[in-house]
């Protein structure tokens, strides 16, 4: 037994020192350091993106009413609400026919009429 024990002492490995690093250690360091970097995200994921909104922005928030009953909540800035409180009339039109223009056309007896513009941008009647 005696035997035994000094054959498993000479094979037994040594301790290594502390600054060994074996080849796979170094292949996978070099490997790590290849590796592209993780770019910082431009997006706060901690944040709820759908219910903040900036701090300089007032949101208006209007429920739509059809006989007595709330269909429909929407949130808008102030230039919108102010055009949807305004008792509006809503028009469907196809843009292949009418093209009304944002502050220039009319809406007169059902119709669209867009002004008469001149060769240099100035508007000759509306």
């Amino acid at each position: 037994m005696i035997q035994w024990f000094k054959d498993y002492r000479r094979k037994r490995r040594l301790p290594k020192p502390h600054n060994y690093i074996t080849t796979w250690e170094l292949f996978r360091k070099y490997l790590a350091s290849r590796l592209p970097k993780q770019k910082e995200s431009a997006v706060d994921y901690n944040m709820n993106i759908l219910n903040s909104t900036p701090k300089d922005i007032q949101i208006n928030h209007i429920a739509i009413v059809l006989n007595g009953q709330v269909e429909e909540i929407l949130r808008a800035q102030n230039r919108l609400s102010a055009l949807l409180l305004s008792n509006p009339t809503f028009v469907s039109f196809d843009p292949k026919e009418v093209y009304p223009r944002i502050g220039l056309t009319r809406y007169i007896n059902g119709e669209f009429s867009n002004p008469t513009i001149d060769e240099n941008g100035d508007i000759k009647d509306v």
